[in-house]
């Protein structure tokens, strides 16, 4: 593929890949703004890459943690798992959205970059990514910590 090497002759990794395929299917909508369409992608590769990851890595450490929990309740009673979510998904996603930001930059300022990622195999490969990655994140990790968590041998 032409666009892995037309790019300033840099390697282009996952989520550069990622983020051109989103941003060349979000280009073929129809909007006012093109910022629209980069605002889309960005958010889309934000959530795949660094908010579903943590909150699949914090289901387990809370679903592991039902065996200790009542210790750890005792020591700190006014501790909210929901609360302690909702701020580890607001961090992740703001400090995954700053550092996708700038490293998505210049790939913004390039105005044909996406255009070698809008094929018909692109469109396939993302949504196979996408649905992997929030199938393992979303129902196979949290299973994991519960199968780790209650199986009795």
């Amino acid at each position: 593929m032409s666009g892995q090497k037309g790019l300033c002759g840099e390697r282009l990794g996952w989520a550069d890949r990622y983020f051109l395929r989103r941003l060349a299917l979000a280009r073929r909508r129809p909007t006012k703004f093109h910022a629209d369409a980069y605002s889309s992608a960005l958010f889309e590769v934000t959530v795949v890459a660094v908010l579903m990851p943590c909150l699949a890595i914090f289901s387990f450490v809370l679903m592991t943690s039902l065996k200790w929990a009542p210790t750890f309740e005792h020591a700190h009673p006014n501790f909210s798992p929901k609360i302690a979510g909702l701020v580890l998904g607001f961090l992740a996603f703001g400090v995954g959205r700053a550092f996708f930001r700038r490293r998505f930059g210049k790939l913004r300022a390039m105005q044909d970059a996406w255009a070698d990622f809008d094929t018909e195999e692109d469109r396939r490969i993302v949504f196979w990514q996408k649905v992997a990655i929030l199938s393992v994140c979303g129902m196979v990790v949290p299973v994991l910590a519960f199968v780790v968590t209650f199986w009795v041998l």
